[in-house]
């Protein structure tokens, strides 16, 4: 994610990082003080693939919800392990990566809710880097 904000800081926006806790835990009410009226979407990854930790995302797609924000889930890490309901969740667009689930490499899954039309595709290509600087 830090490359996709890194990107969108380029294009003239701003964000603003929610800490986690000494478990590597978001705190919902953390991100709700995190919003301000600019506020366009809110990501997060539903595993923190480092420590294990899995995040309320349910709680922060209500946040998210409640404030009619976008709310991104990167599944990267909880794919195969975990339920994927992106109702539950709230999830406006979710991803992850089907060779986690020994599926075929270079293959990527975005779910987008109808409702996010106006997300542009271009933004979406800027995941982390790939092997050799592939993409």
């Amino acid at each position: 994610m830090l490359n996709s904000l890194e990107f969108l800081e380029k294009q003239g926006f701003t964000y603003s990082l929610v800490k986690v806790d000494k478990d590597g835990m978001v705190d919902p009410a953390a991100v709700a003080a995190a919003i301000t009226p600019q506020t366009i979407l809110i990501a997060i990854h539903y595993v923190n693939h480092e420590l294990g930790a899995i995040e309320p995302v349910r709680d922060i797609g209500w946040i998210a919800a409640e404030h009619e924000i976008p709310f991104y889930v990167d599944a990267e890490a909880a794919a195969g392990w975990l339920p994927i309901d992106v109702q539950a969740m709230g999830a406006s667009l979710l991803s992850f990566s089907p060779h986690k689930l020994y599926g075929p490499k270079g293959v990527g899954v975005l779910y987008r809710h109808k409702t996010n039309a106006a997300l542009k595709p271009s933004a979406w290509r800027v995941a982390g880097g790939r092997p050799a600087g592939r993409r």
